[in-house]
């Protein structure tokens, strides 16, 4: 779900639908996501707050959809698909939350 959506992914009234996913994400969202991305396990607080230092502000719609999208997983589940216990396929659908997982790999 992401912040103009509603449960179902429906738009809300007054947002549009059509905003590319390339855009920066809105300064809020961002601000929004970094306290979501505090988790209970050290491993991930430690993986996803170096992604997002290095990303920094320069988020765009995409990548908060698909970093909000992994933080829906268990963290037994995102450490595991973090450290390739698991492969992102496995757990993780749509392939802008895969390809933050990489990044966040990658950082």
């Amino acid at each position: 779900m992401t912040p103009e959506s509603t449960a179902d992914g429906s738009p809300i009234e007054g947002h549009l639908s059509s905003v590319s996913g390339d855009q920066p994400a809105p300064e809020d969202w961002i601000r929004r996501i970094r306290w979501r991305a505090r988790r209970g396990l050290l491993e991930n607080d430690l993986l996803i707050s170096r992604y997002l230092e290095h990303r920094g502000d320069a988020l765009t719609r995409d990548d908060h959809d698909g970093l909000a999208e992994i933080l829906e997983l268990s963290d037994n589940d995102l450490l595991d698909v973090l450290v390739d216990r698991k492969q992102a396929d496995e757990v993780v659908v749509s392939p802008r939350a895969r390809r933050v997982v990489m990044d966040i790999k990658g950082t």
